[in-house]
């Protein structure tokens, strides 16, 4: 964005999305049984699945204090 500091967007852009990633975790933990889904190619083009998964249990845990492969599927 012109006139804008460039480290300053990545670094609102690179949050907002955590908080999104995290958000959407935090919809399957409540609602929906099973294993997290960790579909996130909307988010990157260039991101492999083990990336984005990486990126979304980094956030998840920082908010929650537990990683999400540490919970038991009942």
């Amino acid at each position: 964005m012109e006139g804008k500091d460039e480290t300053a967007v990545q670094r609102s852009f690179d949050a907002f999305y955590a908080m999104n990633v995290t958000y959407n975790l935090t919809r399957q933990w409540i609602a929906m049984p099973g294993k997290f889904e960790y579909d996130y190619r909307w988010l990157s083009s260039k991101g492999t699945p083990e990336v984005m998964k990486d990126f979304a249990d980094t956030h998840f845990e920082k908010v929650y204090g537990v990683h999400p492969d540490r919970f038991e599927i009942l």
